[in-house]
């Protein structure tokens, strides 16, 4: 479908600046992290005109989102360096079978949210390898540099890595996503059936987040909402013994390095949708059923199914 990546005057001018795209100095960092604030970004440009669309009680929902995405960042506030940590819980250093990923930019709450998820691993009996990282951008010594403009890349950049890596089982969870199992069924799940996503509704459910201009680029029209389940990338998780979930990952990566499929209000989900759905890969449950919101946890916990809680804070 795409013949090579998006690419713009200014975003030219800013890899032709870095010498190494997989081995970036701290100067580099610097680099993006001040297009990535104060850059033109064209491709964003429909988030802005959209804005209008969505009424009073609801918009500074979107308006805040939208400063989420603008103010990602590589370096911490004071120049902090990324950090890249490997954790082994009850195996060995050399098991490759299970592998949970965890993600938080230098903005904000995240390192203190990133952090917070490892010791709650930690607690919850979960048995296999952690990979974490705070700042910088996953799989750079591959390349990975090249989508971090695009929002929320990261989840993808870093499947892929542990793919680089040779892990088998992996499965990315967000800061927002807490366990409340030893994760055992879950690992078990994506084992046997390779691919573990949950889903929200379809793209029609959750429309007008899902803006025309990004789904046009992917040869999705509104007629075809309905059939098309919105994924949830809060939780995803791939088996790379199976050539599906590569091919998954892969055709997801193409579609992120094209950057206008991204430029929406569910940047990842939509793209992440399209290469599900163009991969003929059917969701088997909903996110409600194996997750519930934080201030539910009094009422509901102890449901057989749940494996997680979801917080609000952003």
């Amino acid at each position: 479908m795409f013949s090579k990546p998006y690419l713009d005057d200014e975003l030219a001018v800013l890899w032709a600046s870095i010498s190494d795209i997989d081995q970036p100095s701290t100067e580099d960092h610097v680099s993006i992290d001040r297009y990535l604030e104060s850059g033109k970004r064209p491709y964003l440009k429909p988030l802005y005109d959209s804005l209008a669309q969505f009424d009073l009680t609801v918009r500074p929902s979107y308006e805040r989102r939208l400063r989420l995405i603008r103010n990602f960042r590589l370096l911490g506030p004071n120049g902090e360096h990324p950090i890249f940590e490997k954790y082994c819980l009850q195996t060995r250093d050399d098991d490759l079978n299970r592998c949970i990923l965890i993600y938080g930019s230098q903005n904000g709450i995240y390192p203190k949210k990133t952090r917070l998820l490892l010791e709650e691993l930690k607690q919850c009996g979960y048995r296999g390898h952690i990979l974490v990282r705070i700042g910088g951008f996953p799989n750079t010594a591959n390349g990975g540099l090249k989508i971090c403009h695009v929002p929320y890349s990261f989840k993808a950049a870093f499947l892929k890595e542990a793919q680089l890596l040779g892990y088998k089982n992996v499965l990315w969870l967000d800061t927002a996503i807490h366990p409340l199992t030893d994760l055992d069924s879950l690992f078990k799940e994506i084992e046997s059936k390779g691919i573990f996503l949950l889903e929200i509704g379809t793209l029609l459910d959750n429309a007008p987040s899902h803006l025309t201009s990004a789904a046009e680029t992917l040869h999705l029209n509104p007629q075809l909402y309905s059939k098309i389940k919105h994924l949830s990338s809060g939780i995803i998780g791939l088996n790379f013994s199976k050539e599906t979930p590569i091919s998954l990952l892969n055709l997801w990566l193409e579609y992120i390095g094209q950057t206008l499929p991204n430029s929406t209000w569910f940047p990842e989900e939509l793209s992440l949708a399209a290469a599900a759905w163009k991969t003929n890969f059917i969701p088997s449950q909903t996110f409600g059923e194996i997750v519930c919101s934080q201030n539910e946890l009094d009422q509901i916990y102890g449901r057989f199914s749940l494996e997680f809680f979801l917080d609000c804070s952003r």
